[in-house]
């Protein structure tokens, strides 16, 4: 996939007179490049990365005394890791060897367990509620650094405005554009849905770890597709780009072929000429 096929299309959209913020609301290209690579692969982030950021916002002093301790027994499985023994009764002896050691009164040792009726079921059959789908979008523009935009359609207008709009009015905007590259704007909301629908598939999985079967819904239709045997993500689901834009690039590819096509003959009678000229040479040479 060309990268800047995404400045190209707007270039065009722009030349033609087709309203941007519309073409904005489609991913304007094969696969969401905010979101995947160009070979299709999605895209990873250090999931520490967040806590980093929000924990670098504040200051925080250790207590002097601890009373009581409270701790995460699946992460401390996690740090246990390697190490792990074979056998139960060795796994609670490391794990109360450990407990001990702490020098707090009181140590909880808390595993997460989401039993059922629970408020947690109905998180599932209301993700499309409209209040959520908006603080998602909102807080999606916000780590784009854009404040106070509740879509992430509205959220690429703005930053392509601020990415690329024009100084002056002397400046040639399609000469700026022609060098977008679509990896620097959020997603559009169509991708940005099926990711969130990814999300709440692996959740979910998390959430019911503790019991026999954790996967409560099938992938597909929900952020994932089968293809050849295998789970592949869904990209998007509708037209990549605007129907009026694809129109305009088949009229352009057309135009092309026939104008190769006029090329093309014209090369055939200069050849033709050639051979007839060549011909008569000959019949007069004899």
């Amino acid at each position: 996939m060309e990268r800047d096929i995404f400045g190209r299309l707007l270039a065009i959209a722009i030349k033609q007179k087709v309203n941007i913020g519309y073409c904005l609301s489609f991913p304007l290209a094969p696969i969401p490049p905010a979101l995947f690579s160009c070979s299709g692969d999605m895209l990873k982030t250090d999931k520490s990365t967040l806590s980093k950021q929000l924990t670098s916002q504040i200051d925080s002093e250790n207590p002097d005394k601890v009373d009581i301790e409270i701790i995460d027994g699946f992460y401390y499985m996690y740090q246990i890791g390697a190490t792990l023994p074979q056998t139960f009764g060795k796994l609670a002896e490391l794990i109360l060897i450990k407990l001990c050691a702490k020098k707090a009164k009181e140590v909880h040792i808390v595993f997460d367990r989401y039993l059922k009726p629970s408020i947690k079921d109905c998180e599932r059959q209301n993700r499309e509620d409209d209040d959520k789908i908006e603080t998602v979008q909102e807080f999606t523009c916000l780590m784009y650094g854009i404040p106070k935009c509740q879509s992430v359609n509205e959220g690429r207008f703005i930053m392509f405005n601020k990415m690329y709009g024009s100084k002056n009015t002397n400046e040639k905007f399609i000469k700026n554009i022609k060098g977008f590259d679509s990896t620097h704007i959020l997603p559009c909301w169509e991708s940005l849905k099926q990711k969130i629908l990814r999300t709440i598939y692996v959740n979910s999985m998390w959430l019911n770890a503790t019991e026999p079967n954790c996967i409560q819904f099938s992938a597909e239709n929900n952020g994932w597709l089968i293809f050849d045997g295998s789970l592949k993500p869904t990209w998007f689901l509708g037209n990549a780009t605007p129907l009026e834009v694809e129109n305009i690039i088949l009229g352009d590819s057309q135009d092309d072929s026939a104008d190769n096509e006029e090329d093309s003959d014209v090369c055939s009678d200069e050849v033709d000429s050639s051979d007839d000229s060549e011909s008569s040479l000959e019949s007069d040479y004899e």
